[in-house]
């Protein structure tokens, strides 16, 4: 359904967030901006599952929910044709690489002013081809083999485990992990981990493949 014309009116749109205060401030600040449009709330991806469709207006979504992380909710939302923002503290670099692939319109920390975010919402309602990301740091370039090995450091995993995940050479992967100390500026796998999740990587990896989430 996604480019077609889509008839919301009277639509409502969704928001999905575990944290009570934000959620119904989110709402109380919806309400108020667009009292004629109706909102519904879901704290948990399986109710949101259910309560997204083709007549959803637009998508709000934090990314650390309880049972899952947003973006999981990213393929029904494109299928659906529906925009999505996504509102999370979690505001890493590759975190907001990973929503932008997505197909997101927009990533806003929840840090921002309610009003700039309603703003935003109204320019993307208007036009959704429009798409309203924050400025962040330029990731390293890793390469698909690099990524998969800091995917094995991140998750504790030594030479020899990556390797035969991967069905690679030990000699291969101590290579891949040499090349990743450089392009992260770390002097030791302690270090690139560290600077790896600080970037982000640590949540955002399955999503950097240019994937929309799971479904």
């Amino acid at each position: 359904m996604a480019g077609r014309e889509r008839d919301v009116s009277n639509a409502p749109a969704l928001v999905v967030d575990d944290h009570p205060l934000f959620r119904l401030g989110f709402v109380a600040a919806w309400r108020l901006a667009r009292p004629r449009e109706p909102i519904v709330e879901a704290s948990d991806l399986t109710s949101a599952r259910r309560l997204l469709t083709a007549r959803t207006r637009l998508l709000v979504v934090d990314l650390l929910l309880p049972d899952g992380f947003g973006l999981e909710l990213a393929a029904g939302a494109l299928r659906f044709g529906v925009p999505f923002v996504v509102l999370s503290t979690a505001d890493a670099p590759a975190i907001v690489e990973a929503v932008r692939r997505s197909g997101a319109s927009a990533f806003f920390s929840k840090e921002t002013d309610p009003h700039h975010i309603l703003l935003e919402i109204d320019r993307i309602l208007g036009d959704p081809s429009e798409r309203s990301f924050p400025t962040t740091a330029p990731l390293p370039a890793l390469t698909p083999r690099e990524q998969d090995v800091l995917g094995g450091l991140l998750a504790g995993l030594g030479n020899r485990e990556i390797a035969e995940a991967l069905g690679l050479g030990t000699e291969t992967v101590k290579s891949h992990t040499a090349m990743l100390f450089v392009r992260l500026g770390a002097s030791d796998r302690f270090e690139a981990v560290r600077i790896a999740r600080d970037l982000g990587y640590d949540l955002a990896m399955p999503y950097l493949r240019g994937g929309h989430g799971v479904e």
